[in-house]
């Protein structure tokens, strides 16, 4: 068997594992996620604090959700319904410890946006409380004998007008 060494061969990347490929988006709609991060900080390119969320849908094989709530009064509405999906009681002013949510499981309504860049993004729109377990199905009701065809018959009554 002849070897040839003389040519380099092309740069080859192998593919990822089907394990790591590219993962389906979020679709728009409430669904069950796992708050897999929580971690309080400031963005590059953006002003002020917030707390930066990783979302994991539950049970599927999505995509991550980022939601990254603003600290302060832009962020109010979002940060209590997280609260109030959380059972934290929200009638006062709210501090959602990062290390005290992290691994919970949350309701959220989510919905995709196409940023600047032409980019599909899912979005939190707002977080829900958890949803009512499936209700038992209803018990079929007994069927009741059917009631006999009464036909009533009238006399021919032709009246002339």
């Amino acid at each position: 068997m002849e070897w040839d060494f003389g040519e380099p061969e092309p740069d080859f990347t192998p593919p990822p594992p089907a394990e790591f490929g590219e993962r389906e988006l979020v679709p728009d709609g409430q669904h069950e996620f796992e708050i897999r991060s929580a971690v309080e900080g400031r963005h590059k390119w953006r002003e002020g604090d917030y707390l930066m969320l990783q979302l994991s849908a539950v049970g599927k094989r999505y995509s991550l959700v980022f939601c990254d709530i603003e600290k302060g009064r832009n962020g109010k509405a979002l940060a209590g319904t997280l609260a109030q999906a959380l059972s934290v009681d929200a009638t006062g002013k709210v501090r959602l410890a990062p290390e005290d949510i992290e691994g919970r499981r949350v309701w959220a309504e989510t919905y995709q946006k196409v940023g600047k860049n032409g980019k599909t993004y899912v979005n939190v729109r707002r977080f829900v409380p958890a949803a009512p377990p499936a209700a038992p199905p209803d018990k079929p009701k007994p069927a009741r004998p059917a009631k006999a065809a009464t036909k009533i018959e009238y006399p021919n009554d032709d009246i002339p007008f």
